[in-house]
């Protein structure tokens, strides 16, 4: 009586669950898998503003935060693209330095986009890149030679966002930062120091814009 009474419940069991099964919602053939990998492609850099810079789906778009459907501004990706982008600090400013497949500097703002152009662009690839306070200048630090990425040494410009102008500084600059918004602190590694980046000492210089 037990065995019959304990195949009864197994077949009970068995038909409860496939019901279940058979009632869930099922997705079109591939559907699961296009939305995991839209979800893996989207990243966002989000600034202090009202606004944040998205990479979906091979393109780059600017949207106001919580509101997904309101793109405000948009532009294609390459897949093999090492696209960089900085906010400013207030959030109003976005820089987009992009390498591949083509050299190309941009500034967008709630008014416009603006490209630019300089010797900054003649490089392997960006280190580093920050907006003054008043957002009148860029500092960007980039690479020459991929060795540069290693020990994270790069040429130092400044970029007057207004004018257009480009200057160059330092050519192995080892990190750079804003005091105010027309002075700035860079460092750089005395020469002869053994191959240890992790070790080297720095030197502080002070700039005038």
């Amino acid at each position: 009586m037990r065995q019959r009474e304990l195949l009864l419940l197994i077949v009970v069991v068995a038909v409860c669950a496939l019901a279940a099964h058979q009632q869930k919602p099922q997705r079109p053939p591939g559907e699961e898998g296009r939305e995991n990998s839209q979800a893996s492609q989207r990243q966002a850099v989000v600034g202090s503003g009202p606004w944040l810079l998205e990479f979906v789906a091979g393109r780059a778009q600017i949207r106001r935060k919580g509101q997904p459907q309101q793109v405000i501004w948009s532009r294609p990706t390459d897949p093999a693209s090492d696209l960089r982008a900085t906010w400013s600090p207030d959030g109003s400013h976005l820089a987009l330095f992009q390498i591949v497949p083509k050299y190309r500097f941009t500034l967008w703002t709630p008014d416009g986009t603006r490209d630019y152009d300089g010797k900054f662009m003649d490089c392997d690839g960006l280190l580093q890149m920050a907006f003054s306070p008043d957002n009148r200048y860029l500092l960007l630090r980039v690479a020459q030679g991929f060795g540069a990425f290693d020990v994270d040494l790069g040429q130092l410009y400044s970029l007057d966002l207004k004018s257009g102008g480009c200057k160059f500084w330092e050519q192995s600059a080892r990190k750079m930062a804003w005091r105010d918004r027309s002075h700035f602190t860079y460092w750089t590694c005395p020469d002869n120091q053994d191959s240890d980046a992790d070790h080297w000492t720095t030197q502080a210089h002070q700039a005038h814009i």
